[in-house]
């Protein structure tokens, strides 16, 4: 649009513009239309794992059945109920939570964090690449 409005206003035409972009030019569009929905989808879906996705109404059993299928365990009914009770103990649901107290176990490890109330260097061992977040309801799961 702006380019074109650009392009336009000067001694060349639109027609001229479409000339001189040329084929090499007009094939990149659908490319650099591509990569601008795959980096909006991907913002969108860092964003709703942020918030816990499907969690914003209390219920994790999406974010609970994508973190079992990435680590190659079962997504059953059962299974993904007995994980959602799970968090129901560690945090009540809340991906933020964080154990009171600096060193509350008193053994040097810091507090529990997250969801499933995990301990830093637990979750730093086991984190996916991309999931570095503890936070985050998809990576603390």
């Amino acid at each position: 649009g702006t380019l074109l409005k650009i392009y336009s206003a000067g001694t060349n035409t639109a027609k001229s513009f479409w000339k001189d972009f040329g084929d090499s030019g007009a094939k990149k569009i659908p490319h650099w239309g591509e990569t601008w929905f795959k980096n909006l989808l991907t913002k969108l879906k860092d964003k709703l794992d942020e918030i816990g996705g499907d969690a914003v109404n209390g219920d994790w059993s999406g974010v609970v059945r994508r973190a079992l299928k990435k680590n190659g365990l079962p997504t059953t009914s059962a299974y993904v109920k007995a994980w959602l009770r799970q968090i129901q103990t560690e945090s009540g649901g809340n991906a933020k939570a964080v154990q009171p107290g600096a060193d509350p176990d008193g053994d040097g490890s810091g507090p529990a964090i997250g969801l499933l109330q995990t301990k830093r260097s637990t979750f730093n061992s086991y984190a996916f690449p991309g999931h570095h977040n503890i936070f985050k309801g998809l990576d603390n799961a």
